[in-house]
């Protein structure tokens, strides 16, 4: 999806396309690894940053946790 993103920002106003369009345009130029390109590095970002969330909630859960 950050592939199609990417192509409307670049494309002027009165060429912008729908997204159906760039899709296919994607693919017909760039076959099916370019439309996923860029997929890798944000699954692990997405990953990485919420191991970190899960983590620090956790964490923070039972320091905060009252003695009883």
């Amino acid at each position: 999806m950050d592939s199609i993103a990417q192509v409307e920002l670049v494309m002027s106003l009165e060429r912008r396309s729908s997204a159906s369009q760039v899709v296919k345009s994607l693919i017909k130029d760039d076959g099916w690894t370019g439309f996923y390109r860029g997929l890798g590095p944000r699954f692990f970002s997405m990953s990485a940053w919420g191991t970190t969330m899960i983590l620090a909630y956790e964490y923070l859960k039972r320091v905060c946790a009252k003695d009883e």
